[in-house]
């Protein structure tokens, strides 16, 4: 029973931490393959998104940022008994 509690103790410090950020999708054209793509980016603003993409892909040409507001998979903790 006292790993159940540690392993809900981990789970719920980790879901505090990403309870203000948000999953951003950003829609462009990568100039270098020639194609249009849609990338998606888990941060505090949409700010935070942009930049973070323009730094992995500075070819990357943005057209629109939105909000993916999908429903999030929950998982359940179950013992390994």
């Amino acid at each position: 029973m006292e790993c159940d509690t540690k392993v809900y103790t981990l789970f719920s410090e980790l879901h505090s931490l990403t309870m203000n950020e948000t999953k951003f999708l950003i829609y462009g054209h990568d100039e270098s393959k020639q194609m249009n793509e849609c990338l998606s980016y888990i941060a505090e603003t949409a700010e935070d998104a942009v930049a973070r993409c323009i730094e992995l892909h500075p070819n990357f040409n943005i057209h629109y940022v939105s909000i993916d507001d999908s429903e999030v998979d929950v998982v359940k903790v179950q013992s390994l008994r």
